[in-house]
């Protein structure tokens, strides 16, 4: 139970910035993405998109890699979903950043960058979301299975709320608020929380790793 406690606390913290996208990147998406003519809540689609077709092959690799005694245990599964979600926000951070000179001409992020940046914070979706729901199954007692699953939601449910929290420190920009200036701060709130926070989170779970395992007891 004490490993289930550390692994809500980082999975909540991954959830919180992926559930940026359906509200700070959307509004990023709408106002300084190059849709080509698309409306950007059909961009929307890019995460199911990619998790139907990646899904298998995370299976796959899942199976291959636990027949040759390989397959990483789940602290290090967590561990590279928050890194693939860090390096999601790096690939959009560096798109804001290209265009913040001449943003004020009109110069718009190419779609590629969000491309990039959706299909980075999928795979570490894949990495960790259904492995935690397996784990916590077996973590828990058998007789409250139900209530510590029940809890483990709630991991999301306050990723939820801190999230919203954490698009607010975004400034909507106003009349006479210049899109270099509004990207900026899309640009620095990333930075900070989706690189910077989260790779922390990253090394601070590595270097507890060997106390999760031992205290899981065998369980994978």
């Amino acid at each position: 139970m004490i490993v289930f406690l550390f692994l809500f606390f980082f999975h909540m913290i991954f959830w919180i910035l992926f559930e940026q996208a359906g509200g700070s990147l959307n509004i990023l998406t709408d106002r300084y993405v190059n849709l080509h003519g698309m409306e950007a809540s059909q961009l929307q689609a890019l995460n199911p998109l990619y998790i139907i077709l990646l899904a298998p092959v995370f299976s796959w690799i899942w199976v291959k890699l636990g027949k040759s005694n390989r397959e990483p245990r789940t602290p290090m599964k967590f561990f590279y979903g928050l890194i693939q979600l860090a390096i999601g926000y790096f690939v959009i951070v560096w798109g804001i950043r290209s265009v913040i000179g001449t943003a004020d001409q009109g110069t718009l992020i190419p779609l590629i960058f969000l491309l990039g940046m959706y299909l980075f914070h999928t795979t570490g979706e894949l990495s960790l979301s259904p492995v935690g729901l397996s784990v916590v199954t077996k973590l828990a007692p058998a007789k409250v299975v139900g209530f510590v699953m029940g809890a483990w939601f709630l991991s999301i449910a306050f990723a939820h709320k801190i999230a919203g929290e954490l698009g607010k420190l975004i400034a909507a920009p106003g009349e006479d608020t210049s899109s270099a200036t509004a990207l900026k701060a899309f640009a620095d709130v990333y930075l900070m929380w989706g690189v910077y926070v989260v790779l922390a989170a990253a090394v601070l779970l590595l270097l507890l790793t060997p106390f999760l395992k031992k205290w899981m007891h065998g369980v994978n």
